[in-house]
């Protein structure tokens, strides 16, 4: 796989990431928490069988495990890369993730859910 292509699944896998934390935490209307784990996005501890998350990506870059970002709470808010490599893409990109312009590195995209907004 090409550097661009894995670049366009970092982005990809990401966003799933997003996604799967923002069902999770809505998934309990009453109660909204953010996973302990990231297990939790396949295996929700709180409704038995409901997945979050089709499977638990690795990062496409160093294809290995993502560092996990976490909230205040203590939950996880979101996933980034640990690859220290420069991006090829550096504008473009979506409104959710215009941070990502000039960066440096993959660490420094952190794919973020914030339960704020």
């Amino acid at each position: 796989m090409s550097t661009r292509e894995k670049e366009l699944e970092l982005l990809f896998r990401g966003r799933a990431y997003v996604s799967a934390i923002f069902s999770y935490y809505h998934a309990d209307a009453e109660n909204p928490a953010l996973p302990t784990s990231p297990e939790d996005l396949i295996n929700d501890p709180r409704f038995p069988g409901k997945r979050h998350i089709r499977s638990l990506y690795v990062d496409p870059i160093t294809a290995s495990d993502w560092a996990l970002i976490y909230g205040s709470s203590g939950g996880i808010t979101g996933v980034r890369s640990q690859s220290g490599l420069a991006p090829l893409k550096q504008t473009g990109f979506s409104e959710a993730f215009s941070d990502f312009e000039d960066s440096s590195s993959y660490s420094e995209w952190g794919f973020v859910f914030d339960p704020a907004e």
